[in-house]
């Protein structure tokens, strides 16, 4: 989203921080609750509720976004970026607990040092394959939205001063640049060559011509091709995050959990005692 802000629709570094601010704010909330939503649901079920809830989040903006209005709708995706930052909120808060619950006192360090190693790595993992798949739509869309585009830039130009032999080479112009620029590595910044003033005065003057053109028309490319490729990825992210929840009822339960991760009151053996494994650990005296 933040990619899509700045680069794709011209936003302020300022404007895509408080963009930010609601998911940030559901995630305070879902955190803050997760406690009691455990000690009335059960870990699990929170866990499910809140990878689900991400994914119906991310789902709901998907369809909010409508890359031919070139905008990126603030008032209508409040809500449902609230609701994303409640349910990782939900979920990430009791995770490392749920974790660790199998673990034994002899092993709880070196696994409660794992974790946050794993996790490292599994979100620069996930966060380099997201954009790269994200930069890949960017690319992929320029297919559609660029010719639509200099259709439209053709028609602008019949009222522009720009004389009409050489309208259809502004328009082809353009579609080349933006098609170099937005298929680039880095399609931020502009190509060599096509931001750069011509040297040639007769063509500098129909440079400066079309210029109120050309610049609607980057505008409306680039807007459309970030927020096609936001509104994919953000489909795909959703299915990841639903099937994550699907996967857990096809997942064994392991009933040899402690029963606070369980959420199902005491567990005992068949003679009628704890079992040993899960006793809690009291400090010896003395």
């Amino acid at each position: 989203m933040s990619i899509s802000a700045q680069f794709g629709l011209g936003y302020s570094a300022l404007d895509t921080g408080l963009l930010a601010l609601p998911f940030a704010g559901g995630a305070a909330v879902g955190s803050v609750a997760s406690p009691w939503a455990v000690a009335r649901m059960g870990a699990p079920r929170v866990l499910l509720g809140g990878v689900v809830t991400v994914g119906v989040a991310f789902a709901w903006i998907a369809m909010t976004l409508d890359p031919a209005s070139e905008i990126l709708p603030v008032g209508a995706i409040l809500a449902p970026l609230v609701l994303g930052g409640v349910g990782t909120g939900l979920f990430v808060a009791p995770l490392q607990a749920v974790i660790l619950s199998d673990t034994s006192p002899e092993t709880v360090g070196s696994a409660s040092g794992t974790i946050p190693t794993v996790q490292q790595i599994g979100a620069s993992i996930g966060l380099a394959l997201v954009t790269m798949f994200f930069f890949g739509q960017v690319a992929g869309q320029t297919d559609t939205s660029v010719p639509a585009v200099r259709a439209e830039l053709a028609v602008a130009l019949e009222d522009s001063p720009v004389d009409p032999m050489f309208r259809p080479t502004v328009a082809d112009r353009f579609a080349w640049c933006a098609t170099q620029q937005l298929t680039s590595p880095h399609p931020e910044r502009p190509v060599p060559g096509c931001a750069d003033t011509p040297a040639n005065s007769a063509v500098a003057a129909i440079a400066a011509d079309a210029q109120p053109y050309t610049q609607e028309a980057a505008r409306a490319v680039t807007a459309r091709t970030f927020l096609d490729a936001f509104r994919t990825t953000l489909w795909v992210l959703a299915a990841l995050a639903i099937g994550v929840g699907g996967l857990t009822f096809v997942l064994r339960r392991n009933d040899n959990r402690p029963a606070s991760t369980m959420g199902d009151g005491a567990v005992e053996s068949s003679s009628g005692e704890t079992p040993e494994a899960i006793r809690p650990v009291r400090p010896r005296s003395g």
